[in-house]
């Protein structure tokens, strides 16, 4: 139980009639003191039988309370202060805006943004609560440092073990949990320990079932480390939705072409023109495309 003083300021006060009609449902056993603030007179105490109520009414379906006082009122203006007292179930208790965060939790650590402009269309582990469940028991809370500088991720068809390839730097120790998302086969995706090659630039982990198809490398890997080293952090959402656009409407388009060379039997000439159109664009990005840092800022 815990003492509140009721704040609502709805309650009419008829000193005439000694009369209170409190907007609140309170049961009479907890109601506890009744002041008028006013003129610094104490009107009704639960305790005290010249301060009694003669009449006590709490009616539910109304929310309402009215109870007719012992003393005399008459005195009184209508238009007087009073501070209403009543015992409440359960404590309750509102924090300063300081400690709440958006979604009103209690902040419980350093507050970040809730919505990382540079994301990937996944879930962003230092922005979102991201504790690793195994069969609904805690198994890991993953460190908001990535892995940076993969080179390729293989898993062989038939295969669980799944090897990632660093072009420079060193993996964490074996034995540490990582998180994986994004890469193209699902199985692969997840939170893992690192089981071999921990501290040299090539390690594995275990994925969660079989590669039972026959796509072994994940060639999406260099995309946004790529784009980091292009375009500012205010800019990559924007860019890698382009960058999936241009794919999306060239797919569409290429299957279209591929649609009716198929019908006419001349898919080796679009096929060679298709790789004629990659050599050139390769070409142009190891001419032009010169990084000179890993995050550019502008």
């Amino acid at each position: 139980m815990s003492r509140k003083v009721i704040l609502e300021t709805g309650y009419t006060f008829t000193p005439s009639t000694n009369t209170i009609v409190i907007p609140k449902y309170i049961p009479r056993e907890r109601l506890i003191l009744i002041t008028n603030v006013t003129t610094n007179v104490v009107i009704y105490n639960f305790s005290d039988q010249n301060l009694r109520a003669t009449s006590y009414t709490a009616t539910a379906s109304s929310n309402t309370t009215t109870l007719i006082l012992n003393y005399s009122t008459s005195s009184m203006s209508a238009s007087d202060k009073l501070q209403i007292i009543i015992d409440e179930y359960d404590e309750k208790f509102t924090p300063s805006e300081a400690y709440i965060d958006p979604v009103n939790k209690i902040r419980t650590s350093q507050p970040q943004a809730l919505i990382d402009t540079d994301f990937e269309y996944g879930s962003q582990i230092t922005k979102w609560e991201n504790l690793g469940l195994v069969n609904n028991r805690p198994f890991s809370f993953p460190s908001p440092t990535a892995i940076s500088n993969i080179s390729s991720i293989v898993m062989s068809t038939n295969s669980r073990t799944v090897t990632v390839s660093l072009s420079s730097g060193t993996a964490p120790a074996n034995g540490t949990s990582i998180t994986v998302q994004d890469t193209l086969l699902s199985i692969a995706n997840g939170n893992f320990i690192i089981e071999s090659g921990g501290g040299t630039s090539i390690f594995t982990y275990t994925a969660r079932t079989t590669n039972t198809t026959t796509l072994t490398g994940i060639f999406d890997t260099n995309n946004m480390p790529i784009l980091c080293q292009f375009v500012s952090s205010k800019y990559r959402a924007t860019a890698y939705g382009l960058m999936n656009l241009v794919g999306v409407f060239s797919g569409a388009f290429i299957t279209n072409i591929l649609g009716k060379s198929s019908d006419k039997g001349s898919m080796n000439q679009v096929f060679i023109y298709l790789a004629l159109i990659v050599v050139v664009a390769l070409i142009i990005q190891l001419t032009f495309l010169r990084p000179k840092t890993n995050d550019f800022i502008d």
